[in-house]
């Protein structure tokens, strides 16, 4: 993603992706704990950067190495938006990954990035919509091994 402008209609969104096994284990837990909506096992990510201003200068880091421990799960609330009209409810897995906040803390020291929250909180998005009365109390962390992160990736955001 190379440019010499900036623009108002268009921002970046980089995320980290995750080895085979690391997939193939968290998809497994979603069915074996009958989580409802789950993501695909090939789309599961975690956001690194969600910036309204585009950076054109960003390159994503490949042959990564980074290591995440599962720290916790939560339900969050997710509002109305362009691709969806009703409130949602996101099952998260938060990750403890010094490197993921380190590589956050450095992408937005060295480029004109935004972020629409007060703390970087790396997670993974177990499921977009298990609704407003899913209990996570019978999730068992200890299901869940080490995850492994490969590489960075970007896209373009349209914020039209």
């Amino acid at each position: 993603m190379k440019s010499t402008e900036f623009t108002d209609t268009k921002g970046t969104y980089a995320a980290v992706q995750f080895d085979q096994d690391t997939k193939n284990n968290l998809q497994e837990f979603v069915v074996n704990n009958n989580i409802p909506d789950p993501l695909n096992t090939d789309d599961i990510h975690s956001t690194l950067l969600y910036s309204r201003n585009y950076l054109p200068n960003y390159e994503p880091l490949e042959n990564l190495d980074y290591k995440a421990t599962p720290d916790k799960f939560e339900v969050w609330e997710s509002p109305p938006n362009a691709f969806k009209d009703d409130i949602t409810y996101c099952l998260v897995l938060l990750l403890n990954c010094t490197e993921l906040e380190e590589r956050f803390d450095t992408l937005m020291d060295e480029h004109p990035a935004t972020y629409d929250y007060d703390e970087y909180k790396p997670h993974i998005s177990l499921a977009y919509d298990v609704g407003e009365d899913f209990d996570i109390k019978d999730l068992n962390i200890n299901e869940i091994n080490d995850l492994h992160i490969v590489n960075e990736y970007s896209e373009d955001l349209d914020l039209n």
